[in-house]
């Protein structure tokens, strides 16, 4: 019985060891992520500020939850819930083109319905 019970100590030991040590080499492996200098910004040009109108669907009555994303040929694309109302039957995701060249909207144009949707994740 003696043997046992020196076993689970030394047992117990390492594996109280053990996660002392990783405990210790995970603190100094984790960089600070969240904590990063801000970079100082330097150009030759002032800021140009404008305020443009995406232009909304027909159809909607109302737009929500929008999203703005750069693209790689510095066009921007404007993408958003749109439909009568929020939650109702006929809500969509819409979206806009902003030309870069032109300084110009395109007009809107859906991306996903909810019967594209139903049809495609093969779900209800």
């Amino acid at each position: 019985m003696e043997p046992s019970r020196n076993r689970l100590k030394h047992a117990a030991f390492f594996v109280g060891l053990f996660i002392v040590l990783f405990l210790i080499a995970m603190k100094r492996q984790t960089p600070p992520y969240a904590f990063t200098h801000n970079q100082t910004l330097v150009t030759q040009n002032p800021p140009y500020f404008t305020q443009l109108t995406i232009p909304k669907p027909n159809d909607a009555l109302s737009v929500h939850a929008s999203s703005l994303i750069s693209l790689p040929n510095d066009n921007l694309l404007s993408a958003y819930f749109s439909g009568t109302k929020e939650g109702a039957r006929d809500v969509k995701i819409s979206a806009n083109l902003f030309d870069s060249k032109t300084n110009r909207w395109s007009e809107a144009f859906t991306i996903l319905t909810k019967e594209e949707l139903s049809h495609h994740s093969h779900e209800y």
